[in-house]
């Protein structure tokens, strides 16, 4: 019996099965009774069932002595197996309800189901054109080079037991080069004991591959590196880590394991044999312990292979799997997936292991829910709540199960790479989560597997337990619980087909669309989707309170609370509002769309990143040149091999022959940094800016962000060694010029920005080392100076970030001007005195600016300002989204370095004439 149920306005519930696909209108009594025979039983059996559970719940609703009185009876006669007796007449007439619902396909018996899934067995066998074993074995990490170290270590020594071998790549996102060397040095050492080959992807290896990858599949550039870099206001970005795994691995089939994972096998107490199909939305069952040490004396330990254990299912036919089994248990089988089994291209598409220890997951009110994690909490009601609150536990199954679930957990997680699989969201957590939903709404044939072994899960500094209001708490939400509500959305909204890219490609445009509403009314939408979530999970819980009529109190009293918090949540005007994202909540709403939007653009275009990536991997050569160990590839290099792959790929890439006039029109969309000045005359950008050896971080990023749109970039060096120098300027793509003068200007602080500002024509844009850039920032900022050129009549810079003088003479620079931070919105175009250099942009011919004009140094923003007075330029600050520019966390920067004195800034100030004339006229039209 696999039906939908929904409540409609005249007292009814509408029941669809999705057996036969039709649809009826019945009584709550009759539906009481059709959803009593969810477990196999016979029609007898499911009378008594139903007699006694609708008997008992008439004796136990009453309030007050007597309800109690009943509730306690019911408990202590429970536990000697007592049964109320039940009346023959009653159960005949019950019998008869259910046998209409046989006649009309509504029930089926289990012998039925059986003989169907033997059909199906027969019918399809096997996948001949899947890989047989796992090639590569990919480990995600960041900042964690002691849990790297002891991950790998673990795995490696399984390799080794059992003479497999695989490719072991590292992606490190880590902060800090010194980590980054730490965790190379430590892996190298590891894998030539072992003898295996091993590659390490940093973030400058990844920056490099995303422009191989948009280069040979068409993709803008902005949106591959969010797909393999992330977004840098993110702090967790281990989507994008995951996403590079993938596409390195395209063609294969591939393992990924969590750093804080250990390759000790074990199996739950009460394994059994067979296989089990299901279509729950997650399967998962959870054995309790009161600490780590018993659950590893209770579980079964083995020295299995860990590959062969997810290659047994990955990249199967369900259909030969169940062929491999004497047999299959079937409870939660649903028509969903007994229709997928009946499809040849049905395929296990991942597998996960389960775990023992830390459980990995947020929210601890599921376990409230599902009769695999139901009775083992219940139990013991002296332990019920330890075990409510613990995050110590053994997550997994007892026998090998196939499922078309949701359900996504990558701590140790088998891919079937060989054919297209979605991204994972580069960004926060629950990427895993959310690459689930998207396998269960663009892959129709595709399935989940889960194994019947776990590994142990032992992360460093997380509690084993954890608040009782915490363990019941349902918000608030986080930009993955609210992106995963949008996935609910009604299906209408993209029909979904077998054509699986464009599958994609159909959700990719409505995320996209949705992100281009204003974000009042973006909110509005969002937050309705958020409600219709919540409500879902609320409805869950209802169901699981109205069956379990013989639940403890404790129990329900605590599924009662969560409901209450569900309740309370939806009726806050901010809940869904993203909590784990920086700023204010209206800034956080802001980046969420954004985030949102990007994301949309990368399921857009992800079939062609991932034809790329398999097109890469199938060249000879090619693939062990873009991952070799060494890890940093510079730019020479790398515009080789594109040219190379390209070359060897035309077939595979849109070579039309163009005219003249449409290759410049093409090389105007490729080259953002190109500008037209005038009607018959290109010019180009030169980006400037200044930095320190403690940035360099920050400023490969900033690089990253900003190098696509100019044509050239201009960095001074201060405080920079021979050594560090040397360094840098290896890394760098050959578009950067590095400017050292140590000898003679030494430490030119900020004002080593304007260092080649005499000596170059065309557009200028200076720049900060520590904020990264919106990949329309030129376009937007070139656009806007040329319109209010036209409009002014005059010549001008603009910026992104500047202070308008309100009263003059100062008294103090912060206090007596008005603000407009980068950060904030802005409506309209607005004219301030003071820009910030952090993003400006002027024209040579418009404004003599070079380094003499700067009389001290650290005061770049004062000094540019005064130039532009004196010569006559308007300062504008250009209308833009709130969050379009991005600070990257530094310290001791010069803003902080002068937040308490500001002394000097004004005497300087005070010194020129900032007339009611020349000053910028207020205008309050910046935006929340």
């Amino acid at each position: 019996m696999d039906v939908t149920t929904r409540q409609v306005d005249s007292g009814k519930i509408l029941v669809y099965s999705h057996r036969d696909q039709t649809s009826k209108l019945l009584e709550a009594s009759e539906v009481q009774l059709l959803l009593s025979c969810r477990k196999f039983d016979t029609l007898t059996g499911h009378a008594k069932v139903y007699f006694r559970q609708h008997k008992l719940m008439q004796l136990t609703n009453p309030e007050g002595l007597v309800g109690k009185l009943f509730r306690s009876l019911l408990h202590f006669a429970s536990k000697d197996d007592m049964e109320l007796p039940v009346r023959q007449k009653e159960i005949k007439s019950i019998r008869q309800r259910l046998q209409k619902w046989v006649e009309e396909g509504w029930l089926v018996s289990e012998r039925e189901l059986q003989q169907e899934i033997t059909t199906v067995g027969q019918q399809n066998r096997t996948n001949s054109s899947v890989p047989e074993r796992i090639a590569v074995m990919g480990i995600p990490t960041r900042n964690r080079p002691k849990l790297l170290t002891r991950c790998l270590k673990s795995h490696l020594k399984n390799l080794h037991r059992h003479q497999r071998e695989c490719t072991i790549l590292i992606v490190d996102d880590s902060d800090e080069q010194a980590c980054m060397d730490a965790n190379r040095q430590a892996v190298g050492e590891m894998c030539r004991r072992y003898q295996l080959p091993f590659h390490w992807i940093d973030r400058t290896a990844r920056y490099s591959f995303a422009n191989v990858i948009a280069k040979i599949s068409g993709a803008p550039i902005e949106v591959v590196r969010f797909g393999l870099l992330g977004d840098l206001r993110c702090g967790i970005r281990t989507g994008a880590s995951r996403n590079t795994l993938l596409l390195l691995a395209a063609g294969e089939l591939s393992l990924q394991v969590d750093d804080d994972t250990i390759c000790n096998i074990v199996r739950p107490p009460d394994s059994t044999d067979g296989i089990a199909l299901s279509s729950e939305a997650e399967c998962n069952q959870y054995w309790y312990y009161d600490n780590l040490d018993q659950a590893l004396a209770q579980s079964y330990r083995e020295e299995g292979d860990i590959l062969s254990l997810h290659e047994a299912l990955l990249g199967k036919h369900p259909a030969q799997l169940i062929e491999q089994h004497d047999s299959v248990k079937i409870d939660h089988l649903g028509n969903t997936l007994l229709k997928k089994l009946e499809q040849p291209e049905a395929t296990v598409a991942f597998t996960m292991a389960g775990a023992l220890g830390d459980w990995g997951m947020h929210r601890h009110w599921p376990r409230l829910g599902s009769e695999g994690r139901y009775q083992r909490l219940v139990e013991n009601p002296d332990s019920y709540r330890d075990y409510l609150r613990t995050r110590q536990l053994f997550r997994g199954i007892n026998q090998p199960t196939i499922s078309d679930g949701m359900f996504c957990i990558s701590m140790h997680i088998g891919l079937d790479t060989s054919e297209l699989l979605p991204p994972f969201m580069p960004v926060q957590r629950s990427s895993d989560g959310i690459f689930g939903r998207l396998i269960h709404s663009c892959f129709p044939s595709l399935c989940q597997a889960y194994l019947s072994h776990g590994i142990v899960h032992a992360p460093i500094g997380r509690p084993e337990k954890v608040d009782i209001s915490q363990a019941l708490g349902v918000g608030p939400l986080r930009s993955p619980d609210i992106l995963k509500a949008i996935l609910l959305a009604p299906a209408q909204l993209w029909p979904i087909g077998e054509d699986l890219p464009k599958n994609l490609q159909t959700i990719g445009s409505f995320f996209s669309d949705l992100s281009q509403y204003p974000i009042f009314e973006f909110k509005m939408r969002v937050k309705n989707y958020c409600i219709k979530r919540l409500q879902m999970q609320m409805n869950y819980l209802q169901q699981c309170l109205d069956q379990r009529w013989d639940a403890p109190e404790y129990w329900k009293k605590d599924v009662k609370r969560v409901i209450s918090n569900f309740q309370e949540l939806m009726i806050q005007e901010d809940m869904c509002i993203p909590c784990d994202l920086p700023g204010t909540p209206e800034e956080r709403m802001v980046i969420f769309r954004d985030l949102l939007g990007k994301f949309g653009r990368l399921l857009i275009h992800w079939p062609a990143i991932w034809e790329a990536a398999v097109q890469i991997r199938e060249k000879q050569g090619l693939y062990t040149e873009i991952i070799r160990h060494e890890g940093i590839i510079n730019e020479k290099d790398w515009d080789g091999l594109r040219n190379t792959v390209s070359n060897q790929m035309k077939k595979h890439v849109d070579r039309s022959e163009r005219s003249t006039e449409d290759e410049r029109e093409e090389e105007l969309k490729m080259e953002p940094y190109l500008s037209q000045r005038q009607s018959n005359k290109v010019e180009v950008i030169h980006g400037m800016m200044a930095t320190y050896p403690a940035r360099k971080t920050q400023l490969l990023n900033t690089i990253e962000s900003i190098m696509d749109q100019v044509q050239g970039l201009f960095i001074y060096l201060n405080e920079y060694s021979v050594e560090e120098y040397e360094e840098l300027r290896k890394t760098l793509p050959d578009k950067c010029v590095l400017l050292w003068d140590r000898e003679e200007a030494g430490n030119l602080m900020d004002s080593g920005k304007f260092y080649m500002s005499d000596k170059l024509k065309g557009y200028h844009l200076v720049l900060d080392d520590d904020l990264r850039y919106p990949s329309d920032f030129v376009e937007r900022m070139v656009g806007a100076h040329q319109k209010l050129k036209e409009s002014r009549s005059t010549t001008l810079a603009l910026g992104m970030h500047g202070r308008k003088i309100q009263t003059f003479p100062l008294h103090s620079y912060f206090e007596d001007t008005e603000a407009y931070h980068f950060q904030r919105g802005l409506k309209h175009h607005t004219k301030v005195d003071i820009l910030g250099t952090g993003g400006v942009l002027f024209h040579r011919g418009d404004l003599d600016m070079c380094l003499e004009r700067c009389k001290s140094h650290g005061m770049a923003d004062i000094w540019f300002s005064i130039s532009c007075l004196k010569q006559g330029l308007e300062r504008y600050v250009i209308a833009h989204p709130a969050g379009w520019v991005q600070q990257q966390p530094v310290e001791n920067s010069l803003y902080q370095q002068h937040l308490g004195n500001d002394q000097q800034h004004t005497e300087i100030l005070n010194s020129f004439d900032w007339d009611s004339e020349t000053r910028a006229e207020r205008d309050t039209n910046s935006s929340d």
